[in-house]
């Protein structure tokens, strides 16, 4: 059936060529009896020639919807993909950010300062996609200007624990934003 569907077209020009050819093998005796007989004939090879020119349209329309259904297909594809590559770009955010909490708990501001930086340049590849809001740049930004002023601290005047806590806080609320954009783009595998 659904070949019947993608080529009916070709059954429709098959089936007229068919019908033409079987008056043709049935009007040949009489039609090259005599002159007049001959003019139809000549009448008969219009009518062929007009047959060939609908089968010649027919043929590019049948073309065009081929290719309709291949850009179609192609476009599908390719959305998939872009969308596992942006999964794929939010989990490294993700990892990124994991590993910038674990330094912010043993005080090693430059690496996780390092780590957001990092996470921040993919986010960034994906934020215009996911059209996130400026909260969320703003967050990143804040974890940023927490961690350089935790670069900038002595074993004497450490971060005191409240700023750490808000950093890390903020560090959350960027891996529940990033998370949601995980399911947003809907991979279904990420390696």
């Amino acid at each position: 059936m659904d070949g019947i569907r993608k080529n009916w077209i070709r059954i429709t020009y098959g089936a007229v060529s068919c019908v033409v050819i079987v008056a043709s093998v049935i009007y040949r005796a009489p039609v090259l009896a005599s002159q007049n007989s001959l003019n139809n004939f000549s009448y008969v090879g219009c009518v062929a020639t007009l047959v060939g020119l609908i089968v010649a349209i027919l043929e590019i329309v049948h073309g065009a919807s081929v290719s309709r259904s291949i850009r179609d297909e192609v476009r599908r594809i390719v959305d998939g993909g872009r969308s596992v590559d942006r999964a794929t770009m939010a989990i490294e955010c993700l990892s990124y950010l994991d590993e910038a909490s674990e330094h912010v708990t043993g005080e090693r501001y430059q690496l996780s300062l390092k780590c957001v930086q990092y996470a921040r340049k993919n986010y960034m590849r994906i934020a215009s996609v996911a059209q996130t809001e400026e909260e969320m740049t703003d967050t990143m930004g804040k974890i940023e200007l927490g961690l350089v002023k935790g670069t900038h601290t002595t074993a004497g005047t450490p971060l005191r624990k409240w700023e750490r806590v808000a950093i890390q806080q903020d560090i959350l609320a960027m891996k529940l934003h990033l998370e949601r954009l995980v399911a947003l783009f809907g991979a279904t595998h990420v390696p």
